[in-house]
């Protein structure tokens, strides 16, 4: 009965052995399949981020999606901006000198610039962010 039994064992666990192998075979095959589907999601996403406004998408203006141009051109925009800004606030006295304008006006003037830049980066950041989703 010895060997009966010990048979049986070896057979049961070649057929545990075959089923695992086959369990495993058949989850790699759902994690292909899964990799997949999500890289094809990840696909439609890459084209739904291009570069221009609405469905106005000129192709030389999609390097831009990109984050390295972009980075590069805003990088050189803040710089002539905060340039421009520096000089405007050096030259400010000479400006008050040839055209009589008070110190509070010229203040004044200053202060709407950094408003109006504030402002517009609020708005600009609200309303994008219904467009253009980086995290999703």
């Amino acid at each position: 009965m010895s060997s009966v039994e010990g048979i049986d064992r070896s057979s049961i666990m070649n057929n545990t052995k075959a089923a695992e192998h086959e369990y495993d075979v058949q989850h790699k095959e759902q994690h292909h399949e899964h990799e997949a589907q999500h890289e094809g999601k990840e696909r439609q996403h890459e084209g739904d981020f291009g570069c221009g406004i609405g469905s106005c998408r000129p192709v030389p203006l999609q390097c831009c999606a990109q984050l390295l141009p972009f980075s590069v051109a805003y990088g050189v925009y803040v710089m002539v901006s905060q340039t421009i800004s520096a000089y405007l606030s050096s030259q400010i006295t000479t400006l008050e000198k040839r055209y009589g304008i008070t110190s509070s006006n010229s203040g004044v003037i200053l202060a709407a610039n950094d408003i109006g830049y504030l402002v517009s980066v609020l708005f600009i950041t609200h309303y994008c962010r219904r467009f253009v989703s980086f995290f999703s």
